[in-house]
């Protein structure tokens, strides 16, 4: 079989997870049997991997990890992980205008660092689009998740950006 067909035997979602790849500078890594499909973004000191992860549920996570322990913990939730977690009591932090504050559950140990992280209005703006997300950072880790396993580039590129701009703002 020639190279040029091979493409026809690549799964749809690997296909568009190559092409967000391609847009955002990530390396596309294949799956096999022990570790599933990836891509990964170089932001240094630190790399972002982008994978699907199935268990109870379908989620496409977005994971980074830092040598060190950050003092910052947080954990912020959108959408259908609210709901999930309705029974525990968070207490909110407001932070940027009503758009994103209405949709937004957010709990800090340190609220002046999560606030001056959440001043960026670009960052705001790509956490209202996602409409079902739970990004966490805590100790030596940052995890964003949304529901679902994600197969849109833009969709793909955009929460590769959110956590480029987290790890930036750090």
């Amino acid at each position: 079989m020639s190279a040029g067909n091979d493409a026809a035997l690549l799964p749809a979602r690997s296909l568009r997870w190559r092409e967000a790849a391609g847009k955002c500078g990530a390396t596309y890594e294949p799956g096999d049997f022990w570790s599933p499909e990836r891509l990964m973004l170089r932001c240094p000191p630190w790399t972002l991997t982008l994978r699907a992860e199935t268990s109870a549920i379908a989620l496409t996570v977005v994971e980074a990890y830092f040598p060190d322990p950050l003092p910052l913990r947080m954990t912020l939730l959108r959408g259908e992980f609210m709901r999930n977690i309705a029974g525990i009591n968070l207490a909110p932090l407001e932070v940027g205008g009503p758009a994103f504050v209405a949709g937004v559950q957010l709990t800090t140990s340190d609220p002046a660092s999560a606030r001056k992280l959440f001043v960026r209005p670009g960052l705001r703006q790509k956490l209202v689009r996602e409409p079902h997300l739970a990004l966490d950072l805590r100790n030596n880790q940052l995890r964003i998740a949304t529901l679902g396993i994600e197969d849109d580039p833009e969709k793909l590129v955009s929460l590769l950006s959110i956590g480029v701009e987290i790890l930036q703002s750090l």
